[in-house]
């Protein structure tokens, strides 16, 4: 939806689009009590805030499930408006009788829930001064994970993503700069995530 705003904005302006990297940062590693998967094991995510490629990628030799995959395949009861989106919601999910008897007839080994918190910081009046609008956007990640050996809820990792976004003018030309925030701490968190559910020898 963001690209498509700065299209308009472009087509419209006859602007010049800059695209600028985003910075991540990893805010806190997987608890150590996460098990690492064995071959052929699967994992399955509850929410879409994160693209499974990369997972896939670093570990080929676990079955990952995005949120699509498990709800067709493990939950296909599973409605958006009750779908989890935190750790109480995840709790009275996996307490939930259809959720129970689904986790008991599919081998899963882990189920990852995504939580997403987006903020914006103004550039501020000195920005203005010279020609600028704009802000940075935040884009911060928690991963949940839970372990369906043990049943336990274990806090994964926490990533972050920040970058520019907004308007300038440079000589005779409009500029209009983006990031990708939430990209970077896509990745940033997944790699994470590879290290410690990677297979162990």
């Amino acid at each position: 939806m963001r690209r498509l705003l700065v299209a308009a904005a472009v087509a419209l302006a006859g602007c010049v689009p800059v695209p600028l990297p985003a910075t991540s940062t990893l805010e806190r590693k997987a608890d150590n009590r996460v098990s690492p998967l064995a071959s052929g094991e699967t994992v399955a995510f509850l929410d879409t805030h994160c693209p499974v490629e990369g997972l896939r990628e670093a570990l080929p030799d676990i079955r990952v499930l995005d949120a699509q995959q498990a709800s067709d395949r493990v939950f296909p009861w599973l409605e958006p408006d009750v779908r989890p989106h935190d750790r109480q919601t995840l709790e009275s999910f996996l307490e939930n009788p259809p959720a129970a008897r689904a986790l008991v007839e599919e081998p899963l080994r882990h189920l990852v829930l995504i939580e997403s918190e987006t903020s914006q910081t103004s550039f501020g009046d000195e920005a203005l001064a010279v020609g600028m609008a704009g802000y940075v956007a935040s884009h911060r990640l928690s991963a949940l994970l839970v372990d369906l050996q043990r049943r336990e809820i274990l806090d994964g990792a926490v990533a972050s993503g920040k970058g520019p976004a907004g308007y300038a003018h440079v000589m005779i030309y409009g500029v209009i700069y983006f990031s990708d925030p939430r990209t970077a701490a896509c990745t940033r968190l997944i790699d994470e995530l590879a290290r410690a559910l990677a297979p162990v020898g």
